[in-house]
């Protein structure tokens, strides 16, 4: 199996598309000993044109994708025949919004960014696409929102926002006609487009339905912390196919499906049809496949956003279940979703300051992954922190800080001692990084942190460095109280 937080793919070919890539996404892929063994040398590496210059057979199906920015891991599969050459056209009724909630207009990196990229010598059919492409998110949107009211949640997906407050859309001209993700994916970064936490979501020219192929985690772990998170993300559509292969793709840049899930493939998808990511798709468990789990009003098999809430999306996912102990697209760790119900300091929280109590010129801020705390801090997100759900403990008034420069790193004490560093996923981590907060021991209106790992401990700091200790004079009470500001 991929190690948790190795970054997947899944891709549904089209024979005789112009770029012969997909309709079907990442997620996680079983692999047989023999894969894991190989696809490490360069000499195993060689072009391979729908996926990149640097392709690796692994087996079963499976192809190993090297890029700049690492590994990638993508299965290849049939299409769906209905949709092959299709083009999907602009409803007006499909873009008012019907959701339980509508879209929510994200202004940090954690967002989905929809992209329409001009092949190079293409003509440019923005005036089309779009608007198609908005149509096709708020679809989405509305697909996922209303399945999360039906289970009592309140959510929608988070996207980059126009002034009009529209999703918004980069028209971006690319410099070559390389279909490959792997080329778009550069052409996208090369073009400044590629940030930490973003998922940026292609439309590559306008042609006939061609499939989709996206890059994203098989990472099982529950919590921030997971992979999906901070890896930028990427999802390409080829063509005008309809809004589900933007779901299906956005679907696996956030996860899903994991490999270890109750009707899981083995092959990135699920087994129990109508559903937006289950489809036959040759996994090694895809033997278990089923078309009417879940019977489609229409006889569409892209009916449903997790046929039974089962497998990768609940918004309340019973005590003990699957979903309640795994990663959930559901859940308010993933960053891509917006729940204002999540308790404290949910993913999608803004960026927060810690302002000392007795020296209250002075914040809390890294310097070359040290902690302490400055007046004047500059550069200013040096001082700037997410307050993310526990990583030990993600339930209400638990919490971890953040870095906003440096994504993936958090407050963490070793010795006492607090520095900036990277989450490794271990459980000594997520220990040493979770903090209760509580009502400040020197003034009830501010906060003070109490550590998970060591209850009578408190974050302080003591010559102007950040430290854990105990509390017992009212000199200690000032210096472990702070308040979180903008």
């Amino acid at each position: 199996m991929i190690a948790s937080g190795a970054t997947i793919a899944s891709v549904l070919a089209l024979p005789g598309a112009a770029a012969a890539n997909t309709h079907a996404g990442i997620a996680p892929h079983a692999q047989s000993t023999p894969a894991a063994e190989h696809c490490h040398r360069a000499d195993e590496f060689a072009p391979k044109p729908e996926l990149g210059d640097r392709v690796c057979e692994m087996g079963d199906g499976q192809f190993k994708v090297r890029t700049a920015h690492g590994d990638h891991t993508t299965h290849i599969d049939a299409p769906l025949a209905k949709d092959k050459g299709v083009r999907d056209t602009v409803n007006s009724s499909a873009i008012t919004p019907l959701a339980a909630r509508s879209y929510h207009c994200a202004t940090d990196s954690y967002r989905i960014q929809l992209v329409y990229m001009i092949p190079a010598g293409a003509p440019d059919s923005s005036a089309t696409m779009v608007p198609l492409m908005r149509q096709h998110f708020i679809q989405s949107n509305d697909m996922v929102s209303n399945r999360a009211a039906e289970y009592g949640g309140d959510l929608s997906l988070r996207v980059a926002c126009d002034s009009a407050g529209q999703p918004a859309v980069r028209v971006l001209r690319s410099s070559h006609n390389n279909s490959s993700i792997s080329a778009i994916d550069q052409e996208v970064a090369r073009q400044g487009h590629r940030a930490t936490g973003q998922d940026n979501v292609v439309y590559w020219g306008d042609g006939g339905c061609g499939g989709g192929v996206a890059y994203g985690s098989g990472d099982t772990r529950p919590g921030v912390e997971n992979g999906v998170n901070n890896a930028p993300g990427i999802a390409v559509i080829y063509g005008r196919c309809p809004f589900t292969y933007m779901l299906h793709e956005q679907g696996h840049s956030m996860g899903a499906v994991l490999p270890n899930t109750p009707n899981s493939s083995g092959g990135g998808h699920c087994n129990d049809d109508a559903d937006v990511m289950c489809y036959k798709d040759g996994g090694p468990r895809s033997g278990n496949y089923r078309s009417n789990v879940c019977p489609s009003p229409n006889g569409n098999l892209d009916y449903y956003w997790d046929c039974n809430v089962n497998d990768y999306f609940h918004p309340n996912p019973p005590s003990g279940s699957f979903l309640a102990t795994n990663w959930n697209l559901a859940g308010c760790s993933n960053r891509m979703v917006y729940r204002p119900n999540c308790g404290v300091a949910p993913p999608t929280a803004g960026v927060n300051r810690l302002q000392s109590h007795n020296f209250p010129d002075r914040y809390v801020r890294h310097a070359d992954f040290d902690v302490r705390i400055d007046p004047n801090v500059d550069p200013a997100q040096d001082g700037q922190f997410r307050l993310v759900p526990g990583l030990a403990n993600g339930s209400a008034g638990w919490v971890s800080f953040e870095s906003v420069n440096y994504p993936g790193h958090f407050l963490r004490h070793s010795g006492f001692d607090f520095g900036l560093v990277q989450n490794d996923g271990s459980a000594a981590f997520r220990a040493a990084s979770t903090f209760r907060q509580v009502a400040g021991l020197a003034d009830g209106a501010a906060a003070s942190f109490q550590s998970h790992e060591f209850p009578d401990r408190y974050v302080r700091h003591s010559g102007y460095l950040l430290r854990l200790d105990p509390v017992a004079t009212a000199t200690d009470r000032a210096d472990s109280t702070f308040r979180v500001v903008s």
